[in-house]
């Protein structure tokens, strides 16, 4: 009982510690993504700043993209610190020392083939994860602590006996031995049998009441674990269209205001919030999707096997 309980304390540490390279993942790809939002800012600014010069454009539409450009330093500032904090907090739970320097080289999963069945999930869990088992045997140790009590009202019969030499000298020596049969028929003892079998009897109601919460509890999680999969897989398909959606109503802004010298400053600033909304979109997506692996694989007790 005290490894399967060891067991679960460790696959709950590396349930945590993937959990913590997924979020270090995720600011990562958030600090790629403002990087790559203000390359296309700054060409952009060039183009609007050439317009100007050429009386086509103002110094408000320059403002604009300025301000635009601003906020995405700012919020990249952010996601380098969310990056170093989450390369400290796995340093932390590695137990590793604060100097070392981390990389993070895995790569997110896009798409995941094929999720268990609910059925499938659920007897996996039930056969794998250590806290079933460690509650089971509970429920086993006080059901036979209270057979073991109950059956102290029977009367028992007991054999024993022991065989020696007796003498000073081996060569004198004489055989020596005793043997017994004795009856124990149990009559009264101050009710105390009848109070311990009560103590256990409840301590075995309470190990079957504490086995079904714990069965409802791993099957609860399966079941969440799977849905936020499923949701999140969807999410990922979502973001992928809406980033290519807007990354087409961006170049068809470019090029409108690269030919014609009347269209809006705006069409671009709407085809930049566009990009960058659905951008953070799928990461944030991508983030859930590998998330909600980690806690599907923990929830079944097949940490181990996740690639």
């Amino acid at each position: 009982m005290m490894e399967q309980e060891a067991e679960a304390k460790r696959l709950d540490t590396m349930a945590t510690v993937a959990l913590v390279y997924m979020e270090g993942l995720k600011a990562m790809a958030m600090v790629n993504m403002h990087e790559a939002n203000q390359q296309v800012m700054r060409e952009l600014l060039d183009t609007v700043t050439q317009r100007q010069r050429g009386g086509l454009a103002t110094g408000l539409d320059i403002a604009r993209l300025e301000a635009q450009l601003t906020a995405e330093r700012q919020q990249g500032s952010s996601a380098r610190y969310d990056l170093e904090h989450a390369k400290l907090s796995l340093i932390n739970l590695l137990a590793l020392p604060t100097e070392m320097p981390l990389l993070l080289t895995d790569e997110w999963m896009t798409d995941v083939r094929t999720i268990p069945t609910p059925q499938e999930a659920v007897e996996e869990a039930l056969s794998r994860r250590p806290e079933i088992q460690a509650q089971y045997t509970r429920v086993k140790a006080s059901e036979l602590t209270y057979s073991s009590i109950t059956g102290e009202r029977v009367p028992s019969l007991v054999a024993q006996g022991d065989y020696g030499l007796v003498g000073n000298r081996w060569n004198n020596t004489g055989d020596t031995y005793n043997m017994a049969l004795i009856l124990q028929i149990p009559l009264f003892d101050g009710a105390q049998r009848e109070g311990r079998i009560a103590q256990a009897r409840s301590q075995w109601q309470q190990e079957s009441l504490r086995m079904r919460s714990v069965l409802n509890q791993v099957k609860m999680e399966v079941h969440d674990a799977r849905a936020a999969l499923t949701a999140a897989q969807e999410q990922v398909s979502i973001a992928q269209t809406g980033l290519q959606m807007a990354t087409k109503e961006l170049d068809l802004a470019r090029e409108r205001y690269a030919v014609l010298t009347s269209t809006s400053h705006f069409e671009l600033t709407n085809g930049l919030s566009s990009v960058a909304r659905a951008r953070e979109n799928l990461v944030t997506a991508l983030f859930q999707l590998n998330a909600a692996r980690v806690n599907l694989a923990r929830s079944t007790g097949s940490l181990h096997a996740l690639n």
